[in-house]
């Protein structure tokens, strides 16, 4: 299946804008890489994606938010195509379609992936590593029972919250 996340990047270029157009606003960036920050700001939206989907707390028998999930695996999304514009990458890439076994394998091998995104300088190492986390995003959505289109409704809802926050 082709993903192609090129609209939302454009929209996040204007949102980083916007946000840059504040005052006291401070966009840390590197010339080598990603910086530790955006690999925080990923494991940070990440975890959210677990809490709200109550991955690791298999004690909680209330209902889940299905909505909550979405906004959150949204801003996770938002948090991709940031790192990916900054590095000037277009994310279109065929995924696999696969099975997966455990929610909380894929999101331990993500962990490991943005760990491994974030101590490295070599561009082409890092752009591989883009793709393979977006593979695992991917894969993390369709497991916890969404698809790319519901995400991207997801997306444009927040952004426009956001909009209104900042």
């Amino acid at each position: 299946m082709i993903i192609d996340l090129r609209n939302i990047q454009a929209e996040q270029v204007e949102f980083i804008n916007y946000l840059e157009s504040k005052p006291g606003a401070i966009n840390p960036k590197s010339k080598f890489g990603v910086t530790k920050g955006q690999a925080i700001d990923l494991l940070s939206e990440l975890m959210e994606v677990c809490n709200a989907a109550k991955v690791q707390k298999w004690w909680d028998k209330s209902n889940i938010d299905k909505d909550n999930v979405a906004e959150e695996l949204a801003d996770l999304m938002a948090h991709i195509c940031n790192i990916a514009n900054y590095l000037d990458i277009d994310l279109i890439h065929e995924v696999e379609e696969l099975q997966i076994k455990s929610i909380e394998g894929i999101v331990l091998a993500f962990v490991q992936d943005v760990i491994l995104l974030s101590n490295s300088n070599n561009k082409a190492f890092i752009r591989h590593r883009i793709f393979v986390i977006l593979t695992k995003y991917i894969q993390l959505v369709y497991a916890l029972g969404f698809n790319i289109e519901e995400l991207k409704e997801a997306y444009y809802k927040k952004l426009k919250v956001n909009y209104t926050r900042f």
